[in-house]
């Protein structure tokens, strides 16, 4: 009997080691959207309209290459072309969560344009209270639907995964608020 797989669903989970990034600046730069009201999306009824605006900083390309790093090294994607082993970031913003408030539960594709959707996403802790709040992938295993997978976050944690999984990060149960970076990287189009 010989068995193949198919489909894969890879998540990466850790914290940031080794690379200086400044948290503090990230976090100045989402309150200063958030206050000014820079969002992603002016469309209130668009996932991203709680999502604000952070700019291309040395800081946050410092972020980029750490996560372009770690696929180069980390994952395993010997079989693609060597030109789509590099992710190029496409966009980024932030999320800041008061007490008792959590996130949309949506995915970080174009259902419509597939060929121009993200491949990964990445979600990272900026300044997040150990215990406040989960980061939820929901995922059907086959006839098991509706599954789902908590991962809890804290400062300088990270979640990668394939930008086509539906995800929520949770309520924040603390009185802290809870600021977060997002990513989304593609592959270069080999079409």
């Amino acid at each position: 009997m010989e068995k193949k797989v198919l489909s894969e669903l890879d998540i990466y989970v850790g914290k940031i080691e080794g690379l200086k990034w400044e948290p503090k600046e990230l976090q100045t730069e989402i309150f200063e959207s958030y206050v000014l009201g820079k969002r992603i999306s002016k469309n209130s009824k668009d996932y991203s309209f709680e999502d604000y605006f952070v700019s291309t900083s040395p800081n946050v390309q410092k972020i980029h290459e750490y996560f372009r790093d770690f696929f180069r090294l980390k994952g395993n994607y010997a079989s693609l072309p060597k030109t789509s082993r590099t992710l190029v970031p496409t966009l980024e913003w932030g999320n800041l969560y008061q007490q008792y408030e959590q996130s949309y539960s949506r995915t970080q594709i174009h259902p419509l344009t597939l060929k121009d959707s993200n491949d990964f996403t990445v979600v990272l802790g900026v300044n997040v209270m150990r215990d406040s709040c989960q980061f939820v992938m929901e995922y059907s295993d086959h006839r098991r639907a509706a599954r789902t997978w908590h991962i809890p976050l804290e400062t300088g944690k990270y979640v990668i995964f394939p930008s086509d999984q539906r995800y929520f990060i949770s309520r924040n149960v603390k009185k802290h608020m809870n600021v977060f970076f997002s990513a989304n990287f593609m592959y270069p189009q080999q079409y």
